[in-house]
């Protein structure tokens, strides 16, 4: 299978150096390949089991690779991940954070309500963890405790309770909780990071500052803006983003950076009970965010329906990408196309990453979409799809075409389950396609950006 062993120290630094590489650029592709590989390897490089040490070294870099591919990872290996290897995480947040993760894999569920079971079963993941997280003993009435991950939760949700904590109460409890003032300085902010995944993760996925989408809108400013995380703010990236380009930059040239967390980065728990905090336009921002999460999540029998329908298409097809193109290509030539059905075919292709591969590599498709844009005498954008069939455009023409005029859904319907196709393909690394959809406030729905 490999011409090289893993054995050999050599090969070792090298999937050491690509990790590292990978990890500061957050890269989910290439970690997902890299993870694939290793493991192929490992599987079939079996004299490894005689190096003790070396499998060790091995592990700590699938740990590193899981944690950049989180979303790509199923359930079990994502629970997994958080009951057994949460220091991972802590130790590499200089680079990637757990939070945009999580809510990364939460996308590929396309039922806001089934989200909030996942968070569930992510916090109790989080609460069966062993590993110890800071040194010294916990102490917990006249008991004394390992200070492992599970045991600080258990003393966190003991002091605070299991709802969202408001931010007053909490730098209370932290200001006189005396386990937490034998800590040190660099302790303490490991535990805060603690707290903070564990917020993040009562947050409901129904509500709008748990919503894992982006959304950008549509408003007469000079900058653009997005709904995040509850809150509608400028799309301009903030200087502490800056700050780690230029930290990952200086990285990769192999110059000394110092590891400190970026100029502004929070250094406690967000605000979960905050109000959100006005823009240009208050009434905007206080009228519409609950307005837009519930035109976007739509109909809940529906979003049930196409999850059942991903699982079904699923086991017909061995989620081979073929075998997927050819049922959905089946349902687009037939008399009454099934909306649900080609939804939930968009939907696993768009996790697979394949999308791009229909567009370009499968005639049928390529065809469909030419054809179109030749019947609407789209000229111009023709000819921008013969040359970049896998631009951004070239994805927003196929989504147009199959939902809006195969399907004849409105305008505001198709765009809708586009930015749900959009959304799953950003979490999956490609952060091209933001601006294929947008709320736009005026019209009070969703629309193609053209």
């Amino acid at each position: 299978m490999t011409d090289f062993s893993l054995t050999d120290y050599q090969i070792l630094e090298q999937f050491r150096r690509e990790t590292d590489e990978i990890l500061v650029t957050n890269n989910l592709r290439d970690a997902v390949n890299c993870l694939t590989t290793l493991q192929k390897t490992m599987a079939y490089d079996t004299k490894i089991k005689d190096y003790p040490d070396i499998l060790v070294e091995y592990n700590k870099i699938l740990n590193k690779l899981r944690l950049v591919a989180f979303a790509s990872l199923d359930w079990n290996e994502a629970l997994s991940f958080l009951k057994n290897n949460f220091l991972v995480a802590l130790e590499n947040k200089e680079f990637i954070d757990l939070t945009d993760k999580i809510r990364s894999k939460l996308v590929t569920v396309p039922t806001l309500e089934e989200r909030d079971n996942y968070r569930m079963r992510l916090r109790r993941a989080l609460t069966q963890n062993g590993e110890r997280i800071t040194f010294k003993p916990l102490k917990v009435g006249d008991q004394t405790q390992d200070p492992t991950v599970a045991n600080w939760l258990k003393l966190y949700l003991g002091s605070l309770g299991v709802e969202l904590v408001n931010r007053v109460t909490y730098q209370g409890w932290l200001s006189q909780e005396q386990n937490i003032q034998q800590l040190t300085e660099e302790e303490k902010e490991r535990i805060k990071y603690l707290f903070e995944v564990y917020e993040e993760l009562k947050l409901s996925s129904v509500s709008v500052e748990g919503c894992e989408e982006t959304f950008v809108i549509d408003e007469d400013t000079d900058t653009p803006l997005v709904l995040y995380r509850g809150k509608i703010e400028s799309a301009l990236p903030p200087q502490e983003d800056i700050d780690l380009l230029k930290k990952i930059e200086a990285v990769l040239s192999g110059k000394p950076v110092s590891l400190s967390a970026p100029t502004g980065a929070p250094s406690q728990p967000a605000v979960i009970s905050a109000p959100i905090p006005a823009v240009a336009k208050p009434a905007t921002s206080a009228i519409d965010r609950d307005e837009i999460i519930r035109k976007y999540e739509g109909d809940v029998k529906e979003n049930r329906s196409i999850e059942d329908r991903m699982t079904q298409f699923t086991k017909t097809t061995g989620g081979k990408q073929r075998e997927l193109a050819n049922s959905l290509n089946l349902l687009l030539t037939g008399a009454a196309p099934d909306k649900l059905d080609i939804i939930a075919i968009l939907y696993i292709l768009a996790k697979k990453n394949a999308m791009e591969d229909l567009i370009k590599d499968d005639d049928r498709f390529y065809k469909l979409v030419e054809q179109d844009l030749t019947r609407r005498g789209g000229k111009q954008q023709l000819n921008d799809f013969k040359m970049y069939p896998t631009a951004p455009q070239s994805i927003r023409y196929f989504l147009e075409v199959l939902l809006q005029h195969k399907l004849r859904l409105s305008e505001g319907e198709a765009a809708k389950w586009g930015l749900h196709i959009v959304n799953i393909l950003k979490k999956s690394g490609n952060e091209k396609y933001g601006k294929i959809a947008y709320f736009d406030l005026e019209a009070g729905d969703f629309r193609w950006q053209k």
